[in-house]
């Protein structure tokens, strides 16, 4: 395990816009994981069903084994595509089983859309453009919330120091929009809502690791509890791209499509492009005229080193 630390973690007066960005992550998700409204489940029959559905709707041959057809079933109830036609399809002769069936999947999509993560999450299906923006502060559990804000605490309380509190904000704030534009339009059809702070996040750390790509900064690793298999480690601010982004690469490719996948790699590639040309464009800037450097840095000295 290698974990970037760069200078740990900051009090609110070093780096306030950073506190107050994980306050808002707090927020929402206390406010979002409370009391869950009642959802009808569908049984593992009418699961199958979907997925007889699914299948025919695409045009290929309905799987005869049973769990392939749970698993093509769960992948329909996350696809805005069979929610829009699957009352074209008939997955059973009997009527009555086919309308009952009809009915539960209609009480199921219209559940779905009572969840707190349905109404403020980022998905292909009719959403109100201020989903765009809420998705960004909402965590799909406790251990999500968790590891986002940690990075976001060693990697936007940097950028803070680095430039200023607007930047950062921007930063956030445009890398999420650009993260969600990534991933609706890679994964158009899904109806899984996405949620989290990661592509956002994600911005964030591109633009540091190549705003500042020449210095080097502090990693944390841990081999074994071993004397001299863990510490401090000093490397190039670059490492942080192919340590992080490189797995989304390889996942995303490696996934035939991303819908209903638990995490949204798209996303964090889209964020993490804007990062990197955000960064490459101030750069730039920085060296064509330097009114932009001062602009650009507040309270931080180029020069100043990071490793001893």
């Amino acid at each position: 395990m290698i974990i970037p630390w760069l200078k740990g973690l900051r009090f609110f007066h070093e780096a306030p816009l950073t506190w107050t960005l994980i306050a808002i992550n707090l927020l929402f998700f206390f406010l979002t994981n409370g009391p869950q409204p009642e959802m009808s489940n569908l049984n593992k029959h009418e699961i199958k069903l979907a997925g007889r559905a699914y299948a025919m709707m695409h045009g290929k041959d309905v799987p005869a084994d049973g769990s392939q057809l749970l698993l093509l079933g769960s992948r329909a109830l996350r696809d805005n595509t069979f929610f829009a036609r699957y009352r074209d399809f008939n997955p059973t002769q009997d009527t009555v089983a086919l309308r009952s069936w009809q009915s539960k999947v209609d009480e199921f999509q219209r559940d779905l859309k009572k969840r707190p993560v349905d109404m403020f999450g980022l998905h292909g299906g009719e959403k109100h453009p201020g989903s765009w923006f809420t998705y960004q502060f909402m965590h799909s559990g406790a251990w999500h919330l968790l590891g986002n804000m940690i990075m976001l605490m060693i990697f936007g309380a940097a950028l803070e120091a680095l430039a200023s509190s607007a930047l950062l904000v921007f930063v956030y704030v445009a890398g999420g929009l650009f993260g969600a534009a990534f991933f609706l339009y890679l994964s158009p059809d899904t109806s899984a809502p996405m949620v989290g702070a990661s592509a956002s996040l994600s911005a964030v750390m591109a633009f540091y690791a190549l705003f500042e790509r020449k210095k080097r900064i502090k990693f944390f690793y841990f081999l074994s509890p071993s004397p001299g298999y863990w510490g401090d480690i000093y490397l190039p601010t670059l490492v942080v791209l192919p340590l992080y982004f490189v797995e989304d690469l390889a996942q995303y490719f490696s996934t035939a499509e991303e819908v209903g996948a638990a995490i949204a790699y798209t996303a964090h590639l889209g964020g993490a492009l804007f990062g990197i040309a955000l960064a490459l464009t101030f750069r730039f800037l920085c060296r064509r005229s330097p009114r932009w450097e001062q602009i650009l840095y507040a309270s931080y000295s180029r020069s100043q080193p990071e490793a001893p």
